[in-house]
Formats: C-alpha cells, sequence, structure tokens
C-alpha cells in the first residue's frame, strides 16, 4: 500500500511538473501570463505543456502576442477598459469583431447596425447581444442608417435576407415581383407576409406580376412541397396538371384535393391532362 501511494504521488509529480519544467517554465511565468489578461484557454494550454502545445492554436497564439505587445508599450492588458472584451460578451461576437480588426469600444461605437450585419459570423442574436452591452456602458452605434434602408422598415430575419439577395432599399423591393422574392433562399410565408402587410402600410407594393402561391390559402406542407419543386407563381401553379402534381414526392390526394379546393375559391383550377410534361 505504501509503494502504491509513493508511485501514485511520482506520476501526478511527472504529469503536472515534467512538462513545465521541460519548456522552461515555471509557476512564477504563469502568474506573470495571467497578469496579461489572456484567455483561459491559453492559459489552460500553457499549464499542460507550454505553447508548443496543439491546445494552444491560432486564435489564442495571436491573444498572446497582443498581450505581449501591450506589455511592451507599457500598458497592463489586465485594466484596458477600452476593449471590447469589457463589454462582456460571448465569445463568438469576440472573436467576429477581432477577426474584422475592431478591439476597442471606440471602433464599435463608430460603426452602424447595417455594418455590424455584414460581419460573418456576427447575426441578429450577436447583435442585440452587443447592442444591449454598449447602452449598459451609456453607449450605442452609430445611428447614420439609410431611412430607406430595408432594415428601417421590415424585422432582422427578413431585412437580413433580403439585404443577402442584393435587395438593400425599399425602392429596390418595389421592382421586384412576387416571384423574385421567391427565388430567396430562406425567404418563406412569414417574411412574405410582412413583406406584403409593411408595403401596403407604406402605401407601396411590389411589381406587378404573376402572384405567389403564399397569396392562396394553402397549409405550410403544401406551400414547402410546391416550393421545393419550383414551383413558385400562382401562374406557374394553374399550368400544372393534377397528374404532374401527383408526381411531387410527399404529394398525395389529399394534398391534391386541398389545391384544387382553394383554387376555386379564387376561381381557378388546375390545366387539362392534354400535356403529359405538367
Amino acid at each position: 500500500m505504501f509503494l502504491f501511494r509513493k508511485s501514485f504521488l511520482f506520476l501526478v509529480f511527472i504529469c503536472f511538473f515534467t512538462p513545465l519544467n521541460i519548456f522552461g517554465i515555471c509557476p512564477t511565468a504563469f502568474s506573470e501570463l495571467r497578469a496579461l489578461g489572456l484567455p483561459n484557454r491559453a492559459i489552460r494550454a500553457l499549464h499542460r505543456a507550454g505553447i508548443r502545445t496543439p491546445g494552444i492554436g491560432l486564435k489564442s497564439l495571436k491573444a498572446i502576442e497582443r498581450a505581449l505587445a501591450q506589455k511592451e508599450r507599457g500598458l497592463d492588458s489586465s485594466v484596458d477598459l477600452s476593449g471590447i472584451r469589457t463589454l462582456g460578451l460571448s465569445n463568438r461576437a469576440n472573436n467576429a469583431l477581432e477577426n474584422e480588426g475592431i478591439h476597442t469600444k471606440d471602433e464599435l461605437e463608430a460603426l452602424t447596425e447595417g455594418e455590424l450585419r455584414r460581419i460573418p459570423g456576427l447575426g441578429a442574436k450577436s447583435i442585440k447581444e452587443i447592442k444591449e452591452a454598449l447602452e449598459k456602458g451609456g453607449r450605442s452605434l452609430a445611428t447614420d442608417m439609410d431611412p430607406s434602408s430595408v432594415y428601417a422598415f421590415f424585422s432582422v430575419s427578413t431585412a437580413d435576407a433580403l439585404y443577402r439577395a442584393g435587395i438593400y432599399t425599399i425602392e429596390i423591393l418595389e421592382s421586384k415581383t412576387e416571384k423574385d422574392l421567391m427565388r430567396i433562399s430562406g425567404f418563406g410565408l412569414k417574411p412574405y407576409r410582412e413583406v406584403k402587410k409593411v408595403l401596403a402600410g407604406e402605401g407601396r407594393s411590389l411589381a406587378s406580376g404573376s402572384p405567389s402561391i403564399y397569396s392562396l390559402d394553402f397549409s405550410t406542407r403544401i406551400n414547402n412541397i410546391l416550393t421545393f419543386e419550383g414551383v413558385h407563381t400562382v401562374d406557374k401553379l394553374v399550368s400544372k396538371t393534377a397528374e404532374g402534381l401527383m408526381r411531387y414526392r410527399g404529394f398525395g390526394r389529399k394534398s391534391l384535393k386541398e389545391v384544387e379546393t382553394v383554387l376555386a375559391v379564387e376561381g381557378l383550377s388546375l390545366a387539362e391532362a392534354s400535356d403529359p410534361s405538367n
């Protein structure tokens, strides 16, 4: 039993202290590294084996480099209150901002919400987090948003979808047809209805063209099947035959009956079965 305890203590000593001696890192050095304000991940990796261990990635090394540079300039990074990391943001938000070269609160405050949305890795949740953190410190984002921007009219998710499709302003949106909107990735029934409602409230409208299938009272399941098969407009739908629709995956007799009923309410019907391709 005595020999077992001695062996166990010896192994503990080897595991925790030998790597530090191999790489020339002593406990005193670790206290100095902590004073640099390095990320916990970097500190833990250094504790385990030193800088050469795979536990330290590129981001941690960059953080070490910045901390050392600050120390050389005579700055104490542990009390640098101008850094964005003092805002208490999530690691995802901090990393996205720093990858774009945004390291201080002043740099962050100079950006508009629209500019933040263009930063990879920053979604609606992260932007909300940033705005709330700035407000707690009596700060805010720049407010020079274009009054015609889609972000001034629509929810974040809808505006994001429009912006990614190159629709930056309400005027550009007015030049689009319902068919154009249906081609936008991730643009479903909810954003479609929001766009229609907001435009109507502003006395505006989409360009003329065949109405979207979303303008009809189909179930979500029918809308999803038709959209997946590339049937985005009412004109495209009424050009299809019952037999053609029945070839769609997941489209059975119950679905066909729903489509025919909804079309009948609008005074419309499916095409006759004269063209086998439909």
